[in-house]
């Protein structure tokens, strides 16, 4: 059973708001919630009956138990829900307590997109991050590559300079309902699976490369667009993108049926390899960003599926992915093709040297690439319309270990 650690705030006074309660929850191994919850000190801590009942109903969730399974750090506020689609979501926050402009700005789009779906009034919060998005922006207090601590705003505010942080902001206050029904398909019904597994094995693709277009019916497609736009799971904090991950809420029946159906459709390819982790990525439309860079994947086989309209993109050349069929010598650790890109294009030798291993794969909708996770591989530099419904969508699945990079990881579920 996973091991949980819960946090009190500390006894201050004999009324403590549970409005700043927060628990942290580490499962350090997949498995059952378990039976008890073990309180650490408790003679130094205020717990009342409402909270042990806030506990239980909380770890019993499905959300905060499909994210305990899966292994990650989360933490949970115990705010009193937000008016949303289900009163009993609890507010689930990404461990890394960072932000930049880019998360700023995607939160603000997000909700504000939220809002224009009808789904929930966001005016107001959309209204205050509007305000300290142009403070911040006109007074220079983060630059585009920095980090600052999400506390470092409630010190602004104090101080004057901003308004105060809306207290949704990064919580799981929408989940798209994505159910999918077991008879209705996902994949394409017209796809030629030997075809594909033809050419992914085929010899000027070693170790293992493919792009499928039209992969999804376009229902589904829609269906798993519409589930990234709307989910405020983006707690993922970087430059020029917002990231999600499945252990940490960005998961649904139809994506792991998604998973399902792909292992079924490519057995050859995918064999008895487990989905090792899941995410999807929006990017910022901004001419100074340029993408990931150049790095492998832990995991045996990648696949990248991406989800935004032909029509969003500014140019229909670039914005997709470049792979190089190239692998990293075996048995180099992971850490170094999966960190630093300068570090990475040093230990190769330079771009020139891999350029003949080079292939640039336009950026299409409902379009799928498939490649072996030894394989390095690079973003192409995105250029999409501004907007949330704009930005560049991608999703990744990672099924399998790699073999050829030394990594411990262990697969996120048996799918």
């Amino acid at each position: 059973a996973p091991l949980v650690e819960m946090h009190y705030v500390q006894k201050k006074s004999n009324n403590v708001e549970l409005a700043v309660e927060k628990y942290l929850l580490k499962s350090l191994k997949a498995g059952s919630l378990p039976s008890e919850l073990v309180i650490p000190d408790p003679s130094r801590y205020e717990i009342t009956e409402e909270m042990r009942t806030r506990q239980y109903r909380y770890l019993e969730h499905p959300i905060t138990k499909s994210c305990l399974k899966m292994g990650d750090a989360i933490t949970m506020a115990t705010r009193p829900p937000m008016k949303n689609n289900d009163e009993s979501v609890p507010f689930l926050v990404h461990s890394n307590d960072m932000i930049t402009v880019t998360s700023l700005k995607a939160w603000m789009e997000q909700i504000e997109y939220i809002g224009s779906k009808k789904i929930m009034d966001t005016s107001k919060s959309v209204k205050t991050l509007k305000e300290i998005i142009d403070t911040v922006i006109e007074l220079e207090l983060i630059s585009f590559e920095e980090y600052i601590k999400l506390d470092l705003l409630e010190e602004w505010y104090t101080i004057g300079i901003i308004p105060k942080m809306d207290p949704s902001f990064h919580r799981l206050i929408y989940r798209r309902p994505s159910e999918w029904p077991i008879d209705k398909p996902v994949l394409n019904p017209n796809l030629n699976a030997d075809a594909i597994v033809a050419d992914y094995f085929s010899a000027k693709h070693n170790p293992g490369f493919t792009i499928v277009d039209d992969l999804l019916t376009q229902e589904a497609w829609q269906e798993i667009r519409d589930f990234c736009l709307e989910s405020t799971t983006y707690f993922d904090v970087k430059h020029g993108y917002v990231g999600s991950y499945a252990r940490i809420g960005f998961h649904s029946p139809l994506l792991l049926r998604l998973a399902d159906d792909l292992s079924k459709t490519f057995p050859t390819v995918i064999n008895d390899h487990k989905l090792q982790e899941m995410w999807s990525y929006l990017y910022e439309s901004n001419a100074s960003y340029t993408g990931i860079g150049i790095h492998a994947d832990a995991a045996a086989v990648n696949i990248n599926i991406w989800f935004t309209p032909d029509e969003s993109n500014l140019n229909p050349k670039t914005g997709g992915l470049v792979v190089y069929l190239k692998s990293p010598p075996k048995g180099t650790s992971f850490s170094d093709y999966n960190g630093d890109p300068r570090a990475i294009w040093k230990r190769v030798g330079g771009r020139k040297s891999m350029e003949k291993y080079k292939i640039v794969i336009p950026y299409k909708a409902n379009r799928m690439v498939m490649f072996h996770s030894d394989l390095l591989h690079e973003s192409d530099r995105p250029s999409f319309k501004p907007g949330w419904k704009n930005r560049r969508i991608n999703l990744t699945l990672l099924f399998g270990l790699n073999s050829r990079l030394r990594n411990t990881l262990a697969p996120m579920s048996n799918v």
